[in-house]
């Protein structure tokens, strides 16, 4: 049973934005399965709307996601709890606002307040991906990590990916910027993402104070030399007023 569930999640990761369609025999040779068991595990993920077979025969992601995607947001509680934080933060500095986890090696946005006064940043939305070690949500989360927790989210022969030269792609380089963070409570991600955009992140933490997301503005890269630390006191304090307490057992 834990093979196939694996399997499951194998094909269900092949979809994505550049490649949305697939065709059996494409997820099999990708996978290295036989054709026999890649049909098998895409009709029981049909049969659960988890994808959808095509009338060209061919399978995308299915409508059931969608539904499970809304309800895993609406019963995420910091996120709902920090909505209107996030609200306030976007009026009272006109630039745009994010909310993420960690997912492996990646981040993943679960809310994206666009600013008054922002260039679009294409990038980031809800249920996008980027690599965590790219942005300052990222290197927030990675922070509360150990070495070996660290290696084992990272396990790459070679470079990190990156997005911009200023990218950082090497893990010893990367561990000693988390230490940084660590030390003083927020990131920094200086055009590491996307050219002329800068982020500061701050970290969300549950009831136990382990960081379980963190929040960023993002701003043009002009704006943020410029009242860095401006926007650094105030992601820190909106990402304070968005953890939870501290367990009182």
């Amino acid at each position: 049973m834990l093979g196939t569930i694996g399997r499951a999640g194998e094909v269900m990761r092949l979809f994505n934005g550049a490649k949305p369609e697939w065709g059996v025999t494409e997820i099999a040779a990708c996978l290295r399965l036989p054709k026999s068991t890649t049909h098998d595990v895409l009709t029981s993920l049909a049969e659960v709307g988890l994808i959808r077979h095509t009338e060209s025969n061919r399978y995308r992601l299915g409508w059931g996601l969608l539904s499970l995607s809304q309800v895993l947001l609406a019963t995420t509680e910091f996120r709902n709890r920090g909505l209107q934080v996030m609200t306030e933060l976007v009026a009272a500095l006109g630039e745009t606002v994010h909310l993420g986890v960690v997912d492996g090696p990646e981040v993943v946005y679960l809310e994206k307040l666009q600013g008054t006064r922002a260039v679009q940043v294409s990038l980031s939305g809800t249920g996008r991906r980027v690599p965590a070690n790219c942005t300052a949500i990222g290197k927030t989360i990675l922070a509360d990590l150990s070495w070996h927790e660290l290696q084992a989210v990272f396990r790459l022969p070679d470079a990190l990916p990156a997005l911009t030269g200023n990218s950082i792609t090497d893990l010893t380089v990367l561990r000693s910027e988390l230490s940084q963070v660590r030390r003083q409570g927020y990131a920094h991600d200086f055009e590491e993402a996307a050219p002329e955009i800068c982020c500061v992140g701050a970290p969300i933490r549950d009831s136990g104070t382990r960081v379980v997301a963190a929040l960023s503005i993002t701003v043009p890269a002009y704006r943020f030399t410029k009242e860095k630390d401006r926007y650094t006191r105030h992601v820190i304090d909106a990402a304070a007023s968005m953890s939870f307490p501290e367990s009182l057992d």
